[in-house]
């Protein structure tokens, strides 16, 4: 069975967005890295780097959560505002 990837069947995927949700899934993987490794402030600038120099967004609602997750437990997400 041949699989056949004419033009008109990845037309809706422009190769942009592959790229810039792989630059940004590899950002993530850095980020990680980094604050595994204790390494906070590099952290926080490879995420702002990621946002503001580049525009890029984690391709997925599981990478948000696991960044947020993963800068709270190293201390740099704090709670603002009464619950």
């Amino acid at each position: 069975m041949s699989t056949n990837f004419s033009s008109s069947s990845t037309s809706s995927y422009s190769s942009s967005n592959l790229h810039s949700g792989f630059h940004a899934s590899l950002f993530c993987t850095v980020i990680h890295l980094f604050l595994s490794c204790g390494r906070l402030s590099r952290a926080v600038d490879a995420f702002a780097s990621m946002r503001w120099t580049y525009g890029l967004v984690p391709p997925g609602l599981s990478y948000w959560n696991r960044l947020i997750r993963e800068f709270n437990a190293s201390g740099l997400v704090s709670q603002r505002g009464s619950c």
